[in-house]
């Protein structure tokens, strides 16, 4: 599949010249910026940065090495809805002793224009403030003054970090235009770092040597140079929110580097760049991750009476996972390590994503069932891109059986075997053996998952409506109904029915939900005065009522990223219409099927008369969980033909 998300490894560089010859420094406001509007490419934007500029570089301190970030921003307001933009955090480690990091904001100013003339307003002490995060991590914050529509606001920060290999990722991309953008990095001859591009700017790219050298007292002299890699890009057009993106941050373009080794003077060659093979093993030896799945005696004795007259590896599967479900609360923590251990957690019946299915990859295999750990980065994490131990915040479980995976995840209250969180759905996972290497899986769901929505509705000769509807889900159509509104109440139930369904009035509700690894099925009772125009003795009706698709859910003309849909799907639909007496049939819709290209989808729509009722059946399939942009044209196509079909009218004529 050809997505648009690049990832490179720089081990040679070419140098593009753009031109760029325009300065961009802080402090040169003029009244024009002020005075514009309206971004001139993007007429729709509540801000630019009119430019952000970074430098990173190592200072020789008692002859250890730090490392310095520095970075100038220029941003333009131009509606209050970007007033988030003044506001600017920095979270740093600091722990209570040790070495930590230093922050600073060294300039801080919003430029409004005030009578024809350029007004300056500096940050004070209390816009600039800090806030314990947890006992190794600051904030630092700044809230810039007087921020107006129009203003344009300067900020420059600086980070100092004793920790060499820590490097921050630069980003080229936000939810705004760039008109300039620009990072320098210097590297001492001593450190090699690997640098990774992820995203679909071209970059303007350039590498030099630079001559440096320290003097530590009158005839100590140390030189040494610098490796100067300079990255510049223009014109960034703001990255949108599009429909059925997974994280839109996976596609941003980004600048990441890794220490890949040390070469000191007098000192020996140190190696740290790591193959996923490297950090998969060392996972897997760390104390809180391989050796909690071998300890077995604070469950043994309950798992001997949960297993009781069980005889085949689906039952033990099934009652096990079941087990530790009911059992065990995830705390919300994200980690690939535990940090209280499994038997702690098991006594406490509470604990972090490790915890819980590295306790359950125990039970499994103290069963004799082939149970593994998964890795994997969640969707909100982004995509594991290269090796980091970072790369991955997540841990599950999985059997290999039948030549295949079975999926296990805990710590989800809704979750069942095979169906994973929808959080858990993000491309590949790591599969951990014990020989320690690791298999890649794929976690994005194959299967297809139903929806199938019946209604029986009865319409009235002066046009009203009422009808009864019964909606049943199964698999991962369920589970996400169910963390959507498993939780509410059947008064908050039936608000969200007259929200989502604008014209009807919902009179009875039911939920029939028996456990994860049945059919969810929602029944509700409604009446509408609005559903259906009476003109001149007609009635025109839309087939659905308001059970159709009312709008194209794509609506950009372009699209950068994946379709992701986190699962296929088939959504049926059976309406039953009882036609009112003394009207007659004057024409209704064709019937229609539809296909996109590859086999990616199918839609079809029939209509049949019987007696005095109309059957309307819908039938909706995509079959993959993601679709490649370049398949964005068609797909937009075809469910512009589907809202139009729909929303095709019956008409009824008065007899």
């Amino acid at each position: 599949m050809k997505m648009r998300l690049i990832l490179i490894c720089f081990v040679c560089t070419a140098f593009f010249s753009f031109g760029f010859a325009q300065s961009y420094d802080l402090g040169e406001v003029t009244q024009a910026e002020l005075q514009e509007k309206v971004h001139p490419k993007d007429t729709s934007a509540s801000a630019a940065i009119l430019f952000k500029k970074g430098r990173t570089y190592f200072t020789l301190t008692d002859g250890q090495f730090n490392v310095i970030t520095e970075v100038s921003v220029k941003i333009k307001i131009y509606k209050k809805e970007a007033y988030e933009k003044a506001n600017f955090s920095l979270y740093h480690y600091a722990p209570n002793s040790g070495p930590g990091e230093q922050v600073d904001f060294t300039k801080a100013v919003t430029y409004n224009l005030v009578n024809g003339q350029i007004e300056k307003t500096k940050a004070k002490s209390e816009n600039i403030f800090t806030e314990q995060v947890n006992k190794n991590t600051k904030v630092k914050k700044l809230s810039m003054p007087a921020v107006k529509e129009g203003c344009i606001i300067e900020y420059k920060y600086s980070i100092l970090s004793p920790f060499i290999s820590n490097i921050r990722d630069w980003f080229f991309q936000y939810d705004v235009p760039i008109n300039y953008c620009e990072y320098v990095v210097d590297i001492p001859e001593y450190y090699k770092f690997n640098n990774y591009y992820r995203g679909a700017l071209i970059l303007d790219i350039a590498q030099e040597k630079v001559n440096r050298s320290v003097t530590f007292s009158v005839g100590n002299r140390f030189e040494y140079f610098d490796n100067r890699m300079t990255y510049k890009v223009k014109d960034v057009a703001a990255m949108k929110e599009e429909s059925f993106v997974n994280n839109i941050s996976n596609y941003r373009s980004t600048l990441i580097h890794e220490h890949a080794s040390t070469m000191l003077p007098q000192s020996t060659y140190q190696y740290y760049a790591k193959t996923w093979e490297d950090v998969c093993r060392k996972i897997y030896e760390d104390e809180e991750f391989g050796p909690q799945m071998r300890k077995t005696g604070y469950f043994e004795a309950d798992l001997t009476k949960l297993v009781e007259g069980l005889t085949t590896d689906d039952e033990k599967i099934a009652m096990v996972f079941q087990y530790v479900q009911n059992r065990m609360n995830w705390n919300e923590s994200y980690r690939i390590f535990t940090d209280k251990g499994v038997r702690k957690a098991y006594e406490e019946k509470t604990g972090n994503y490790a915890e819980i299915n590295l306790m359950m990859v125990g039970m499994l295999r103290h069963l004799g069932i082939n149970a593994h750990p998964i890795l994997l980065s969640t969707r909100a994490n982004g995509i594991a891109m290269y090796p980091s131990f970072n790369a991955y915040n997540a841990v599950i479980v999985g059997v290999k059986r039948n030549g295949g995976v079975l999926f296990l995840d805990a710590t989800s209250k809704y979750a069942s075997p095979d169906i994973l969180p929808l959080r858990d759905l993000n491309w590949y996972g790591r599969m951990l053996l014990d020989d320690g290497t690791a298999e890649l899986v794929d976690l994005m769901p194959k299967m297809v998952s139903l929806n199938q929505e019946n209604a029986a509705i009865d319409l009235a000769a002066d046009g009203s409506v009422s009808g009864k509807v019964r909606n049943q889900m199964v698999d991962y159509s369920a589970l996400r109904f169910r963390d959507r509104y498993r939780q509410l109440s059947k008064e908050s139930q039936i608000e969200r029915l007259q929200k989502n369904y604008t014209g009807i009035e919902v009179t009875e509700f039911e939920l029939a939900d028996n456990g994860v690894s049945e059919a969810l099925v929602e029944k509700y009772s409604f009446e509408s005065t609005n559903s259906v125009e009476v003109i001149g003795g007609k009635m025109f009706v839309r087939p659905l009522f308001h059970l159709g698709l009312d709008e194209n859910p794509f609506k950009q003309e372009t699209r950068e990223y994946p379709i992701d849909f986190s699962f296929p799907f088939r959504e049926k639909q059976m309406i039953i219409v009882n036609l009112p007496e003394g009207y007659t049939i004057e024409t209704l819709p064709e019937n229609m099927a539809l296909g996109l290209d590859k086999n990616y989808g199918t839609f079809s729509f029939s209509i049949t008369k019987n007696e005095n009722k109309l059957v309307i059946q819908t039938n909706l399939e995509i079959k993959t969980a993601i679709m490649p942009p370049d398949e964005y044209e068609s797909l937009k196509e075809f469910f512009k033909l589907i809202v139009d079909k729909v929303n095709e009218k019956i008409v009824l004529k008065k007899v």
